[in-house]
C-alpha cells in the first residue's frame, strides 16, 4: 500500500462521522427545535398510545371548557357510537359535531347554511358569530385534529376505550351547540 492509498482510506473511513458531526454541530439548534415538535417518530404501537393520552386530555379539557348541559338525551347516541368499530365511531361522531355547528349557525342567522368544506372555517364561524368562546373552539380544533390522526394512520388499530373516550368529547360538544340558542337582537 502506498501513501496515497493509505491516505485515501483513511479519507473514505473518516467522511461520513465528519459530516454527520458537522451537521449536528452548526444545526443542533434547528435539530433540537424539531425535536421538541415531535410527538411521535414511529406510527404502530406508539401512535395508539399518543392518540389514547391526546383523547383523554381532550375529554379532561372539554369537561373544563364546555358548559354543562343535559346530556342525558344523548345517551342513545353515545351507546350507537360506541357500538360501531372505533375508526367508524370516530368519524361519524365528527360528522355529527358538524351537523349540530351547522344547525346552531342556522339557529343563529334564521337561514340555512351551506356546509362549510373546511372545518377550520367552520370553527372561525363559531366563534366570530359567538357561538364558542376561543378555548371552546380550541376544543373542537383539537377534536378535528384527533379524527384526522385517525382518518390518516389507517393501519392503527384503536382500541375501543380511546374512541370512548374522543366519544365523551364529541358528545359534550353536540350537546353544548344543541342547547345554544340565539340571544334576541
Amino acid at each position: 500500500m502506498d501513501f496515497f492509498t493509505f491516505i485515501s482510506k483513511i479519507i473514505d473511513s473518516i467522511a461520513w462521522p465528519v459530516v454527520v458531526f458537522l451537521i449536528l454541530y452548526y444545526g443542533r439548534d434547528d435539530i433540537l427545535k424539531l425535536v421538541r415538535t415531535l410527538k411521535s417518530i414511529k406510527v404502530g404501537d406508539q401512535f395508539e398510545a399518543i392518540f389514547s393520552d391526546e383523547a383523554e386530555k381532550l375529554a379532561q379539557e372539554t369537561s373544563e371548557v364546555i358548559p354543562d348541559t343535559n346530556t342525558d338525551q344523548y345517551v342513545d347516541i353515545r351507546a350507537s357510537l360506541l357500538a360501531k368499530d372505533p375508526r367508524a365511531a370516530i368519524m361519524e361522531a365528527w360528522i355529527r359535531v358538524e351537523k349540530s355547528a351547522f344547525e346552531a349557525l342556522e339557529r343563529k342567522h334564521g337561514q340555512t347554511f351551506i356546509p362549510e368544506r373546511n372545518p377550520i372555517t367552520l370553527i372561525r364561524k363559531l366563534v366570530n358569530d359567538e357561538i364558542l368562546n376561543t378555548r371552546q373552539a380550541n376544543v373542537l380544533q383539537s377534536l378535528r385534529l384527533l379524527r384526522n390522526q385517525m382518518a390518516h394512520n389507517i393501519d392503527v388499530e384503536l382500541a375501543a376505550a380511546d374512541a370512548e373516550s374522543y366519544i365523551d368529547s364529541a358528545v359534550t360538544i353536540i350537546s353544548y351547540l344543541d342547547s345554544f340558542t340565539p340571544k334576541p337582537q
